[in-house]
């Protein structure tokens, strides 16, 4: 009958700063017949299109490569290896830091204005604070 994969390694969470690349890997047994190994992001099926995403499997390493990561591409991504047998999975977290933090509150506060001046213009301050 053969045997079912086993997950010796789970997958680690990633974390990147834009726009380096992550990389999952899971160390899987692959059973006999040898396992199927399928990756997903939310639960959806990635499509690995050897760009933005490529996919191993090598001897008894699981890997997906995410090229070029951007905030959006920040999420939980998972794996399933499965044969006849059986089937194992695996899931982990990737979170996507931009190079420059947006702050998280900015406020503007009018510091002068002169309505006699000929220019009919105001100054403003302008201050931002990350939370």
């Amino acid at each position: 009958m053969g045997d079912g994969p086993v997950l010796a390694e789970p997958l680690k969470d990633q974390t990147v700063v834009s726009p380096a690349a992550a990389k999952f890997v899971a160390l899987v047994k692959a059973g006999e017949p040898r396992a199927e190994v399928k990756w997903f992001k939310a639960g959806k099926p990635v499509s690995v299109d050897g760009v933005k995403y490529t996919a191993q499997y090598d001897g008894d390493e699981a890997s997906l490569t995410v090229d070029r990561c951007e905030t959006a591409d920040a999420g939980e991504f998972s794996f399933t290896a499965t044969n006849k047998v059986a089937s194992v999975s695996s899931k982990a977290t990737l979170t996507v830091h931009g190079i420059y933090s947006q702050p998280a509150f900015i406020s503007s506060h009018l510091i002068s204005f002169d309505p006699i001046s000929s220019e009919h213009s105001a100054r403003r301050l302008v201050t931002a604070s990350a939370n």
